[in-house]
């Protein structure tokens, strides 16, 4: 079996543009949107197309997986060959995968770990409808754009709220390059004018970066929210949430997504205080370095 990327494919045989999925037709090419970072992979058994993967790069080496699909070959085998191929993937670099706890996933799930990924962490994906919305002030907090603070502060409160925590925490050694690395993927606009850092009696006691999606303007998320540890406790991080909810609906996002490790009882409460519901349960597996005895390499024509 080879696996082409989806150009390679359609130099292949243009038929390759075409492939069913549940049933339907569906035209690959309809899946690009410009400047999106999409894998998009077409399994070849006796130069027939026999199973696709699509998925996206929504972070450096971290691919979320949207579907592995096949529909007449035995899709363990299918699903194993596109696993071992991401593994030994370098251009890009696969250091994580996302997938879901859905039925649509479960294969995956399963398969995942024999292919040299370990299940690292899960996370509760919710979602709310913020399209009426109305945007609210901070109550006792005051919201002060992040322009308004010198770079240094900024870092230092980013840095003090996640020290502990116990996924985020490995960031504070590049707490400067993971800082930069975000405002790369965002507008100057959306920075400036919407990101925040909330203040008590002139202490900044948090913060949040509400972001559209780039390629879904109508939806938005959260990209990074905290309170400082020695104000937690107080309500504030309900309050900054929903304060953040309603800048979304500012900014023009219909829904709103966000989610959190499910060890994290306290913002998950905060969820649910705010109105989000659960979708579904988000799993992050690593990509194990020592991957010993597994032979990538052998399964594939060069």
């Amino acid at each position: 079996m080879k696996i082409l990327t989806l150009a390679e494919a359609i130099e292949k045989d243009a038929t390759a543009t075409l492939y069913i999925v549940d049933g339907s037709g569906i035209d690959l090419e309809t899946f690009e949107i410009p400047g999106a970072r999409f894998v998009k992979l077409i399994l070849f058994k006796d130069d027939e197309p026999v199973g696709f993967l699509a998925g996206e790069m929504v972070d450096n080496e971290l691919l979320q997986l949207f579907k592995i699909y096949c529909p007449n070959e035995d899709k363990g085998d299918v699903t194993e060959t596109f696993l071992k191929y991401l593994y030994r993937s370098e251009s890009p670099v696969i250091s994580g995968i996302l997938t879901n706890d859905r039925d649509s996933h479960r294969l995956t799930n399963e398969i995942l770990p024999g292919t040299g990924y370990a299940l690292g962490f899960k996370k509760r994906l919710f979602s709310k409808d913020i399209s009426s919305l109305e945007y609210g002030d901070s109550g006792e907090l005051q919201a002060v754009k992040v322009s308004e603070f010198s770079h240094d502060t900024i870092l230092t409160v980013f840095h003090d709220s996640i020290r502990d925590h116990p996924i985020y925490a490995t960031m504070c050694d590049r707490i400067e390059d993971e800082f930069e690395s975000l405002k790369e993927d965002l507008s100057s606009e959306t920075i400036a004018e919407y990101w925040k850092l909330y203040t008590y009696h002139d202490q900044i006691v948090g913060y949040a970066f509400p972001t559209l999606f780039r390629h879904n303007p109508d939806q938005g998320t959260i990209r990074f929210i905290g309170v400082v540890p020695k104000f937690t406790g107080r309500g504030w991080g309900k309050l900054i949430h929903l304060h953040a909810l309603s800048i979304l609906s500012d900014m023009g996002a219909r829904t709103y997504l966000g989610s959190t490790e499910t060890s994290n009882l306290a913002m998950v409460r905060i969820f649910q205080q705010n109105g989000c519901t659960i979708r579904t349960t988000q799993l992050f597996f690593t990509k194990q370095v020592s991957g010993g005895d597994i032979n990538h390499a052998s399964e594939f024509e060069d």
